[in-house]
């Protein structure tokens, strides 16, 4: 087991992904159980970015992107936000693996609370917000409810280095401090093409009186 502190280095970055899932107005849906059905008043609500080999959310790359783009890996099983509501007790879900096949699990704490990840052996990781918990997938955990803040908030990512694969979902560009998914680079390119058409006389005369010049500026890294 790994547990990496301020994992997301820009607090920028980390803030625009917590004050989303946070808001009010992304979507949670609700799930009546944790890990297992016979999991009485163990509710909470998801939302799904990837399963299956596709993306099944716009929020695919504002969220998940900035945390791809720092793990080794070459396939991309499935990834999660998961949201808990506060509880009057520390409930714990029934001991589980994500999924019955070789792969590591991320999982990403968005806020900090006194909520918890259990695992087999005994030991717990606390809620603490920008950390990143990487552990072998094989592994029985579960999760334990929180008592102090309203919501508890992880990302959940199941991954893993496949040797017959020789692409994936991976990060390959940066636009200012935000990494870019390969499904984003076209639209950036697009922008700055956009932009060169509607400012020519101008790129024409910074190229011919002071030489070469970064794109960087041409990007809206918004």
């Amino acid at each position: 087991m790994k547990v990496i502190n301020n994992f997301i280095q820009d607090k920028n970055v980390f803030l625009d992904i917590k004050n989303l899932l946070l808001s009010p107005n992304f979507p949670h849906y609700y799930n009546d159980y944790v890990a297992d059905k016979k999991d009485v008043g163990d509710y909470y609500f998801v939302h799904i970015l990837y399963n299956q080999d596709q993306q099944k959310s716009d929020y695919f790359n504002q969220v998940l992107m900035p945390i791809l783009g720092r793990l080794n890996f070459n396939y991309l099983h499935r990834a999660k936000v998961n949201c808990y509501t506060k509880k009057h007790k520390h409930i714990k879900s029934a001991m589980h693996t994500d999924m019955n096949k070789n792969h590591t699990v991320a999982l990403f704490s968005v806020n900090t609370n006194n909520g918890y990840t259990l695992f087999e052996n005994g030991e717990k990781v606390v809620s603490v917000e920008n950390q990143l918990v990487l552990f072998d997938g094989s592994i029985k955990h579960c999760s334990v409810a929180q008592t102090d803040e309203n919501l508890r908030i992880n990302i959940n990512i199941n991954l893993s280095w496949q040797t017959h694969r020789k692409e994936g979902i991976k990060t390959i560009g940066y636009c200012g401090e935000k990494i870019l998914a390969s499904n984003t680079i076209w639209t950036h390119c697009q922008m700055v093409l956009s932009w060169v058409q509607k400012n020519l006389i101008i790129v024409l005369y910074l190229l011919t009186s002071t030489g070469p010049i970064s794109l960087a500026f041409l990007i809206d890294s918004s």
